[in-house]
């Protein structure tokens, strides 16, 4: 109770002493309690207080395997591997009966956008454009050095996507009149993070005159001001690693604002993407299995239509995309389940959710 309470405040304190020292004492307890009703016992007093702290700090954490393995190591007694499995196991199984374990709770009490193993089951009646994030703020290729300065300061998101112009990815020739005005929106070209347009503004990365994107090559271990000839190289844009400059620490005269940056030597042109009817559970397991903190969704046209981030994906943001559906689309998920009525309770909750939202319409 005392490490639940003191769990998360600013204090020299833990869970993973205070739970061996008191499931140790309760497992002592217990063996008193046996000693003292005169029962037999063909175990060790010590194996009890090991059970005991085994099955404590298994409740609290909730894991098996790996607390098996350290008290293990810890202790010698591999002959009490078997009986302290089996603890841990049915401290899992009790406590998750009741409640999550001290680290989920304590995860959902701080706001923190953890993705579980699977999709909610109601992230199948949703598609990535009902949960992305829209408009996204992109950055063109080349851009002046005071349109990026101005990104930065105003928006605090770990990555842009890049864009170029339809005229200007046309090879060999300039924009048509005749194209229609969706056909001439930006395309997308890649995406680039932030850090490495605060690093691209520290090094001074400027060009005098608006420079032509993929023409430079990597530079060796010296940097040149306003060079079109040599890009940074990967120390260049890695070294200050992981302390990365800030924006606020950046100062730019009106001269340098007005000059021009190529991001095409240091954007990545391959990033993951998904097309805007992509299902969420699609989605939501390509961001977790691989890891991603940026997921950019397309449209047909390949422009850019909006980005997932990973509290995108969070359970509470899906249940207000559910909810905030149209009219259209809450039609359909009906005749879902009028089509198919397999008596799963999962489906019945969201569908009297449905109905509830309606009411409330």
């Amino acid at each position: 109770m005392f490490a639940c309470w003191t769990y998360g405040i600013a204090v020299p304190s833990g869970l993973f002493v205070p739970s061996l020292l008191a499931g140790a004492a309760y497992g002592r307890i217990c063996v008193m309690f046996v000693h003292y009703l005169d029962f037999p016992v063909g175990a060790q007093d010590g194996m009890f207080a090991l059970i005991g702290a085994a099955s404590m700090l298994g409740g609290m954490a909730r894991m098996t395997i790996s607390l098996t393995v350290i008290i293990l190591e810890c202790t010698g007694v591999i002959e009490w591997g078997l009986p302290i499995m089996v603890s841990l196991m049915a401290a899992r199984w009790v406590g998750n009966s009741f409640n999550e374990g001290l680290y989920d709770i304590h995860i959902h009490l701080n706001h923190l956008p953890f993705l579980e193993f699977d999709p909610p089951y109601y992230a199948r009646f949703l598609r990535a454009l009902n949960v992305m994030s829209s408009p996204p703020t992109c950055v063109p290729q080349i851009a002046k050095v005071g349109e990026i300065y101005d990104v930065l300061k105003n928006c605090n998101h770990g990555g842009f996507p890049v864009i170029v112009p339809r005229s200007q990815d046309a090879a060999g020739g300039g924009q048509q009149p005749n194209l229609s005005a969706k056909r001439r929106s930006p395309r997308f070209s890649g995406i680039i993070n932030r850090h490495h347009l605060a690093v691209l503004l520290q090094r001074k990365d400027f060009f005098v005159e608006k420079p032509e994107p993929f023409v430079r090559i990597p530079a060796g271990d010296t940097t040149l001001l306003y060079n079109d000839q040599y890009a940074l190289s990967y120390r260049d844009m890695e070294g200050s690693y992981p302390r990365y400059p800030s924006v606020s620490d950046i100062q730019l005269d009106e001269e340098e604002r007005g000059l021009w940056m190529d991001l095409t030597p240091y954007m990545n042109t391959t990033p993951y993407t998904v097309q805007e009817q992509t299902p969420v559970p699609r989605a939501f397991r390509l961001f977790r299995s691989l890891g991603l903190r940026h997921l950019i969704v397309l449209n047909r046209r390949n422009e850019v239509r909006g980005l997932i981030t990973r509290k995108d994906l969070t359970p509470a943001h899906l249940k207000f995309c559910l909810e905030a559906l149209s009219e259209a689309e809450k039609q359909r998920i009906k005749g879902y389940f009028h089509r198919d009525r397999c008596g799963s309770e999962r489906f019945e909750d969201v569908e009297k959710k449905l109905i509830r939202i309606n009411d409330n319409w």
